[in-house]
């Protein structure tokens, strides 16, 4: 019903929420128990020191208690901590979780038996309930279930031991209330966390995708031109500290206007999609920076490179394009689709234009389009 108030939560967010919580609360129930089983250790070492009854039986009883949760603590933590070593699935995460917050709302329970109802052992049990309703972070069904059975053994000891004496409606209401309180609050608990889990994801997400927006060119996936420019900037004035020398490649798509006119401008932008893509796997796999520099040009930055490798890059390319097999009807040059380009190395020098790598390469770029126009004339 809770979940009504809020809106509805994307699935693979919510995969994510649930693996989240998971781990989380395996490792704090953990914790719980390390620091419960402090509390039992301490608890058992000062009854032994000042027995609070001088009947036997009593204490034989408490300390019987006493020792079986300290023994059933250690093995749950030994248990817990091996499932933690061999990384097991989530599932198993989730329900060794489920299982120790039952163990330690029962421990709870039992203290309140083993010393007879006290008032400050009934109070124990109560803020374990409110401290798990707190940090437990399960499904609000999963939690009323622990909760009610836990409460209805309780409450049916506490009658048990009490035969002689009938509960009165106050205490089985103020019980009952407490509980059913506990488990509003880790209803609302819940929701509010996976609301707030699910707000910062999204934000994460628009700002991934911003950033993502800001770097690149969306089409081709290469870099955008104010992005590679910075780049470019950055490499030409580190090259002039280093000495180091810088190679440009310009290219572009042979008569890419003839293809859009002939087969519309929505395949025009899947040739610029799957010639981006490919430039950007190779580019990598060259150390290269691609950037899309304006319709259907890229531009390629290569840093302390020479020419064979500029060349072995641009032969490499051009066979791959080719290897898409994009028809191109329209083309001078080739049935498919084919690519033109031209390379120039630099090594700047303080007072040189930036733009003189990339002018040389354009020029480059021109003289083979004029050369393959000829030829095919």
């Amino acid at each position: 019903m809770l979940s009504r108030l809020f809106l509805k939560i994307p699935q693979r967010f919510l995969d994510t929420y649930n693996k989240q919580s998971t781990v989380t609360n395996f490792n704090r129930m953990l914790i719980a128990s390390g620091v419960i089983l402090l509390i039992q250790v301490y608890n058992l070492f000062m009854s032994l020191m000042t027995p609070f009854t001088n009947e036997p039986i009593i204490l034989r009883g408490y300390y019987t208690f006493y020792g079986a949760t300290i023994a059933a603590n250690i093995l749950l933590l030994l248990l817990g901590h091996l499932v933690k070593f061999k990384d097991q699935k989530l599932r198993f995460y989730g329900v060794f979780t489920l299982l120790l917050a039952y163990y330690h709302i029962f421990w709870a329970v039992g203290i309140a038996i083993a010393d007879q109802f006290q008032h400050e052992e009934i109070v124990v049990y109560y803020i374990v309930v409110f401290v798990y309703a707190i940090i437990l972070d399960v499904q609000t069904p999963r939690f009323t279930a622990i909760l009610s059975v836990n409460h209805l053994m309780f409450m049916g000891l506490l009658n048990i031991i009490r035969s002689s004496t009938v509960l009165s409606s106050t205490v089985l209401t103020s019980s009952t209330q407490i509980v059913g309180f506990a488990i509003i609050i880790r209803a609302y608990l819940h929701e509010l966390t996976k609301r707030n889990f699910v707000q910062n994801q999204q934000l994460m997400e628009l700002n991934t995708n911003l950033e993502y927006i800001s770097q690149f060119d969306t089409l081709s996936g290469v870099y955008n031109r104010n992005t590679w420019e910075r780049l470019y900037t950055s490499a030409f004035a580190n090259a002039i500290d280093l000495q180091t020398n810088l190679g440009v490649i310009l290219l572009d798509i042979d008569y890419f206007k003839e293809y859009n006119d002939h087969y519309g401008h929505v395949a025009g932008d899947d040739v610029i999609r799957q010639v981006g893509k490919t430039l950007h796997d190779l580019a990598d796999k060259y150390h290269g920076q691609a950037g899309r520099f304006g319709g259907d040009e890229f531009i390629i930055l290569f840093i302390d490179t020479d020419s064979h490798q500029l060349a072995s890059f641009t032969d490499k390319l051009t066979l791959t394009i080719r290897d898409l097999a994009m028809a191109h009807e329209k083309s001078m040059t080739s049935d498919q689709v084919t690519i033109s380009s031209g390379y120039h190395i630099i090594t700047p020098r303080e007072g040189d234009d930036i733009w003189t790598g990339v002018s040389k390469a354009d020029q480059v770029l021109y003289m083979q389009k004029s050369t393959r126009k000829e030829r095919r004339i």
